[in-house]
C-alpha cells in the first residue's frame, strides 16, 4: 500500500505491504487454534495416549513463532521523502534501520526487466553514489502505482535488461 503525504518542502511516500490481518486478529486466531489443539490432545491423553501432549505443545509453539515472524514482517515500512534537492529513503520494521540520501539532480529510476512473467518487477532508485531497491514487499499493482509516483516526481526512468545466466 502506498500513501502520499504533502510536506512543507516536498512530499513523502510511505510503502507498506498489504496486511490481511492485524496482530490482534492473528492473536485471536492463534488462541482459537491453540484451544482446539489442546482440547483434542487432552481428549487423547484421557484415553491413554498422553504422549500427544508435548507434541501438541510443540505444534502450537511453532505456529505462534511462525505467525509472529510473518506478522512482524508485514510491519516493514519504507519512507521516501522528496525534498527540493535531495531524496531521502529510509527502511525498517519498528524504526528506520537503513537510510540513504539520493541527489535529486542525478537521480534516476532503474526498472529491471523480468525474465519470466511471474517474476516480481525490481524498481531501483539510484544516483552516482547510491542504489536502493524500492518496494520489495509490494504487490504488482502497488509497484505500478509506485512507478507512476516516481515518474510524476520528474525522475528519469531507464529500463535495464538483465543478462541471461547460463546454468550448467
Amino acid at each position: 500500500m502506498i500513501t502520499k503525504q504533502q510536506l512543507q518542502d516536498g512530499y513523502q511516500l510511505t510503502l507498506v505491504p498489504n496486511r490481511s490481518a492485524s496482530w490482534l486478529q492473528v492473536k485471536k486466531l492463534l488462541w482459537i487454534i491453540a484451544a482446539f489443539c489442546f482440547v483434542i490432545a487432552i481428549g487423547w491423553a484421557f484415553v491413554g495416549a498422553w504422549l500427544i501432549l508435548p507434541f501438541a505443545g510443540i505444534e502450537v509453539g511453532l505456529l505462534i513463532f511462525i505467525m509472529h515472524r510473518v506478522s512482524r514482517f508485514t510491519l516493514r515500512k519504507e519512507v521516501i521523502v522528496f525534498a527540493s534537492d535531495k531524496i531521502f529513503v529510509s527502511s525498517g520494521i519498528d524504526k528506520p534501520t537503513l537510510s540513504w540520501t539520493i541527489d535529486r539532480a542525478t537521480a534516476r529510476v532503474l526498472l529491471m526487466e523480468v525474465r519470466h512473467p511471474e517474476d516480481p518487477t525490481c524498481i531501483h532508485l539510484a544516483d552516482d553514489l547510491n542504489r536502493v531497491e524500492l518496494g520489495k514487499h509490494l504487490n504488482f499493482d502497488d509497484k505500478v502505482h509506485l512507478l507512476r509516483e516516481l515518474k510524476s516526481a520528474d525522475l528519469n526512468v531507464k529500463k535495464i535488461k538483465l543478462p541471461v545466466s547460463i546454468e550448467i
